[in-house]
């Protein structure tokens, strides 16, 4: 699965994994709470999940979430808990 990443402007080491380049569409369907907490989007690189290993993801995992949310969140492991209680809860 080819996908793109982005990396918000409100948390530098947040990075968002989508499936498709980013339209008005795309963003309209993401939820708000990820929204605020990204900001705005920027690309960072695009590349073929099959093909590639992540340093902090399982690759499998991330094209599951995608294929089930339409995004895969990666956040740094110490602030995952406290974020997603703050943004999701």
């Amino acid at each position: 699965m080819h996908c793109y990443v982005y990396k918000g402007g409100n948390n530098a080491d947040h990075y968002l994994f989508l499936p498709k380049q980013v339209t008005q569409s795309t963003l309209s369907n993401l939820p708000a709470a990820l929204v605020d907490l990204l900001g705005q989007l920027s690309l960072v690189t695009d590349f073929d999940l099959s093909e590639k290993k992540l340093a902090q993801a399982d690759s499998e995992q991330v094209i599951s979430d995608m294929r089930a949310n339409g995004y895969y969140l990666q956040m740094p492991k110490k602030d995952m808990w406290l974020e997603e209680q703050q943004y999701f809860s």
